[in-house]
Order: C-alpha cells, then structure tokens, then sequence
C-alpha cells in the first residue's frame, strides 16, 4: 500500500489552540475540574472545518486513512515569536508545543468532547487513539503563525 497524506494548514497562533488557553480550572464543590474556553471551542471548530475541507479535497487520501488500522501524525506549531516576558500575557503558553497536539488532534475524530458538549468532528479517523506515531515541532515565524499538520495511514504499528 503506498502512502496517502492529508496535509493541511490551521492559521493563526498556536498558543489559542493549546490546551493551555482551551480549557480553565473551575471549583466544583470541593475539587477543580477543567471547563472548555470559549477559544477553546472556537479554536476546535475551526480545525474540525479545515480538516473535513482536507478530506473532501483529497478522497482518495481520507480513505486510505480511515481504511488504516493506525495512523501517524506530524504536527508543526509555527510561533508568532521566542517566548519572552509579554509572551504569558499574548497567552503564547511561551511556546508550549506539547499543549498543542492534543487540541490539534481531537478535532480530526469522528466526534470530540463529552457529554452533551460532543460535536461532529473532522471524521479523518475514528478515535485519535489511532494514532501511534506522531512528530511534534516548534518553529518560529512572526509574519505567518500557523499549525501545519500531516495526517497519513499505517499498515500496522510501528
């Protein structure tokens, strides 16, 4: 089988889809739990789109990927700039990379979220515990912050 991808970009300022900035504490009665932002939101929706406008684009790609029983990922977070003083007040999370994939991937189910909060999501795969290779890099571009992702199936686990 040769290798299909789904390359797509998610434009703007990773740190508004990172964990960090996606979801808040909240005290609910004698403990905290984590509640999704308002960005948070507006950030998942905005990939869940971008990545069903990938699969529409490339068919023969998404069914390659949903046909594999695993899948790997690159995801590139491309910062406005090096983290620095103001960069916890711009909610930069001074470039927290890891924060970003978890909110980059979810979105690209089927579905994402719980409970009465679950919305349809990208449909790239089934369940991003699917994925079991992936690739995380941080980069720097002031004028063109974005996220690029690379999505491809795999015969079987590495």
């Amino acid at each position: 089988m040769s290798r299909y991808e789904l390359t797509f970009t998610i434009p703007g300022n990773p740190g508004d889809g990172s964990i960090n900035a996606a979801y808040q504490p909240v005290k609910r009665g004698k403990g905290i739990s984590l509640a999704k932002t308002k960005l948070g939101d507006k950030f998942s929706a905005l990939v869940a789109l971008i990545g069903r406008s990938a699969k529409a684009r490339d068919k023969a790609a998404a069914d390659q990927i949903r046909a594999s029983p695993v899948v790997g990922a690159r995801v590139t977070a491309y910062w406005p700039r090096k983290h620095g003083k103001l960069a916890r007040v711009e909610r930069l999370a001074f470039g927290d990379v890891d924060a970003v994939i978890k909110a980059t991937l979810d979105p690209l189910q089927d579905w994402y979220g719980k409970g009465k909060r679950k919305k349809p999501g990208a449909g790239i795969y089934d369940d991003d515990a699917r994925v079991v290779e992936s690739t995380l890099r941080k980069r720097y571009d002031r004028d063109n912050p974005r996220i690029e992702v690379v999505i491809w199936g795999l015969e079987r686990e590495p």
